[in-house]
């Protein structure tokens, strides 16, 4: 027996024993319960993946892994023994020529129809077996290997752009593109030996509907002062998209104090009132005015205390909390655990004190905003809006509307733009705040600018209808920031301060 033939043996019989797989926290990888940990519990819709080619593939259960070994790397050597790929029965790992190898490249779009914006940390790969089904509601569940026993992985870049190498040449090769609940499937198909294989833009992007593919489960209330249901239509989710409660939708519209969509919006009270309704949703989004002080006709503060345990405990669960403005009351007052993570400052409505490189008080005004860049996705943004042509100086963008409610952040808040005003427009920090960073699960997004409506001179005394509200304008530099942020807060849950990396890949 020789000296290689010993090593897989002793490989084999540790995995027997049980060490053959690590559950070993990657990077920002889709969470676990976005992409159950193979042999995991969970929901799956049966069947197998569909060979159709080009087309979107169907979701289901898949086997265990053999092993796991480092992502990424040139193809498999041809004593490795071949992993079958589901709905790929003729596809070969294929022993190259040195300096050539087999590659998959492309790259990375939102669903829009027309200009799509590529996507940063998407987790790209090739799976062996069919890929589970996600769970329903939120749960605390922390960053896994990916579903589907992948043969290669990758992460896009702030160009949106990926390469995946090591995996087999054939027709009909299955591919996920993935951040977090967002997710597609789809078949390439054909993948050529040893040579790079570029992918239609097309079979790239994330999906407009549920038809092409995993949307998150959004509730959205509504407010006058910033139109985010209107950001998420920019993006590319499909009108049919945004239902009521009651319907089929991914995004549920509450009415805060913004629009409506015509036929009896419920108030955006019952979605933050109850916690087991917001469990339902993989993200909540409550933009400028909606939030419970600014959304009463009278004042409420037992109920407001309620409504903000709520949500911690929401986020606290696993739950992203996305807001805006004045939605920084979900994080400081009575029944909120979170006041700590920011230092505040006491809300005067376009009266800001004049300070250098204020705005002389009126938010209307454009105001230089600066990304912060000591951090890697903080420099992955500022490369991305440069990428885009978004800023005209590298990790600069000028914003309005950006009011000044909080001076600083408290560790380990993560600041990602601020002003020099002072005042930190936006920042992020995970939960629950009293673990530690690697059982942390939930994700909470606050900026205090805001992107649409308001700014756009809405009368907050007129009666809003979705999607009439809406333009059909190019993202603006600020509704981009949003843009990323939202992709962001729905991807795995991670330290900030650690760079992404792709899942590792598994072999038979």
């Amino acid at each position: 027996m020789t000296l290689r033939h010993s090593y897989w043996l002793f490989v084999g019989l540790l995995y027997v024993a049980g060490c053959g797989t690590t559950n070993a926290s990657v990077g920002d990888m889709p969470r676990a319960g976005s992409m159950p940990s193979v042999g995991a519990g969970g929901t799956s819709s049966g069947g197998g993946l569909s060979s159709s080619s080009g087309g979107d593939l169907s979701s289901s259960s898949g086997g265990g892994p053999d092993l796991i070994i480092t992502s990424g790397g040139g193809d498999a050597p041809a004593s490795s023994a071949p992993t079958m790929i589901a709905g790929c029965p003729d596809c070969q790992w294929a022993t190259c020529a040195s300096g050539t190898a087999t590659t998959v490249s492309g790259t990375v779009h939102t669903p829009a129809q027309n200009n799509p914006d590529p996507l940063y940390n998407a987790v790209v790969y090739v799976p062996s077996t069919a890929v589970d089904a996600f769970p329903s509601g939120v749960s605390c569940e922390q960053c896994g290997k990916a579903s589907g026993n992948p043969v290669a992985a990758a992460l896009s870049g702030t160009d949106g752009k990926f390469t995946l190498s090591g995996l087999p040449a054939g027709h009909n090769v299955p591919l996920v593109v993935q951040i977090g609940r967002w997710r597609r499937q789809v078949v390439i198909p054909e993948v050529k030996a040893c040579v790079d294989n570029p992918v239609a833009a097309d079979l790239t992007r994330f999906p407009r509907n549920k038809s092409e593919g995993d949307i998150p489960a959004m509730a959205l209330a509504t407010s006058f002062e910033d139109q985010e249901e209107c950001v998420l239509r920019k993006i590319g989710i499909d009108d049919s998209e945004f239902t009521l409660p009651t319907g089929q939708g991914r995004v549920h519209l509450f009415h805060g104090d913004g629009a409506t969509d015509g036929s009896g919006t419920p108030e955006g009270s019952t979605l933050w009132s109850d916690l087991p309704t917001l469990k339902n949703y993989d993200l909540v989004l409550s933009p400028g005015t909606s939030a419970p002080e600014y959304n009463e006709s009278k004042p409420n503060p037992a109920a407001d205390a309620l409504a903000r345990t709520a949500v911690a405990q929401y986020a606290n669960a696993g739950g992203r909390v996305f807001t805006t403005d004045l939605g920084y009351t979900w994080l400081t007052g009575d029944g909120s655990p979170f006041t700590g993570t920011a230092q505040w400052a006491p809300y005067h409505p376009f009266g800001i004190p004049t300070l250098a490189g204020d705005n002389g008080g009126d938010p209307r005004q454009p105001q230089p905003g600066t990304i912060d860049t000591s951090f890697p996705k903080g420099k992955a943004l500022a490369d991305w809006l440069e990428n885009l042509g978004a800023t005209t100086q590298a990790g600069q963008l000028p914003l309005i509307l950006a009011d000044v409610l909080s001076v600083a952040v408290n560790a380990p808040t993560q600041r990602w733009v601020y002003t020099t005003t002072p005042s930190v427009q936006s920042f992020t920090f995970n939960t629950p705040l009293d673990v530690s960073a690697d059982k942390q699960c939930g994700r909470v997004f606050y900026s205090s600018f805001e992107v649409s409506g308001f700014a756009d001179g809405a009368d907050p005394t007129k009666t809003l209808t979705f999607p009439a509200e809406c333009d059909d304008k190019p993202l603006t530099p600020q509704e981009r920031v949003l843009e990323f942020s939202l992709f962001d807060l729905a991807s795995c849950v991670q330290i900030d301060t650690v760079t992404p990396v792709p899942p590792p890949i598994i072999v038979k």
